[in-house]
């Protein structure tokens, strides 16, 4: 990441997990980082841990206002941009017919609108075209597998959202010479099973979860200072995905991949005597 070295990176959902160790990261190398979250104390000791490069704002990616809001705070601290994160996001259990609507619309408003409207708002900044311009997209393994694989559904059908959105970002930024690279890590140790505790009140308010919840997570979960490495240097590579994962996603994704390609029926293999060439005579 030399090339980043003394440029801005803004980071969504920077105050702890994947947003707090890509942040960590970026500093290590000399990077000036804006970390955006909803949660005004948490993102401030964040900030204060990583040192004077990193700068806290608070933001709700769920709401456009808020996040213009912080584009012209940025713009006006830091100025021009290199690296957006567009990182933040929540997980939710149940499905999208089980789950409170208040719930799906919280999810979505994040993992979907909360993507677009963090580059849209962010875009702007990144003016100078002989600098490096990098976007990257925090989606999740959930988003390679079927969403029931996840047992997350909802959350698992959200991040396919994210994973769309993030593709057809990628193709209108490589027009301008701007890169992409959507990261879709596996189960990671972080609190995003405690998501709801920062959910603002118009998607039902903070709700906190027993400590006991999150056991899978600390057990089974990816170190989020691994998961960020790879992240960074995948930018580097300027690859256009990266997937830290465990052998579990990887046998997921491919039981997909195997299902739906059982799917395809091709025209050209058609029964010709029922379904002759179309404009046959």
């Amino acid at each position: 990441m030399e090339r980043f070295r003394g440029r801005v990176a803004v980071i969504t959902g920077g105050a702890d997990g994947i947003g707090k160790a890509l942040a960590q990261a970026l500093v290590a190398v000399g990077v000036k980082v804006a970390l955006l979250d909803i949660r005004e104390d948490a993102v401030k000791q964040t900030a204060t841990e990583l040192g004077p490069l990193a700068y806290p704002f608070v933001c709700d990616v769920t709401v456009k206002a808020s996040l213009e809001a912080a584009a012209a705070a940025v713009d006006a601290q830091l100025g021009t941009v290199s690296l957006i994160c567009a990182n933040a996001g929540v997980g939710a259990a149940g499905g999208p017919v089980s789950a409170k609507e208040s719930t799906i619309d919280w999810v979505l408003s994040v993992n979907q609108k909360g993507i677009v409207d963090t580059i849209r708002s962010f875009r702007q900044l990144m003016r100078d075209e002989n600098s490096p311009r990098h976007l990257l997209v925090t989606a999740s393994s959930a988003s390679l597998v079927s969403p029931a694989a996840s047992r997350l559904a909802l959350y698992g059908g959200s991040k396919h959202c994210t994973m769309g959105m993030a593709e057809a970002v990628a193709a209108e930024l490589r027009e301008e010479g701007i890169g992409t690279t959507i990261l879709c890590p596996g189960l990671i140790n972080t609190r995003i099973w405690d998501g709801a505790r920062a959910r603002p009140d118009h998607f039902g308010g903070p709700r906190l979860m027993p400590e006991e919840t999150g056991d899978m997570w600390r057990a089974q979960g990816m170190p989020v200072e691994w998961v960020a490495e790879e992240a960074l240097a995948a930018i580097d590579r300027g690859d256009r995905y990266c997937a830290p994962v465990d052998a579990h996603s990887v046998d997921d994704f491919e039981a997909r991949v195997a299902a739906i390609r059982s799917g395809f029926h091709r025209w050209q293999d058609r029964d010709v005597a029922r379904w002759p060439d179309i404009g046959a005579a």
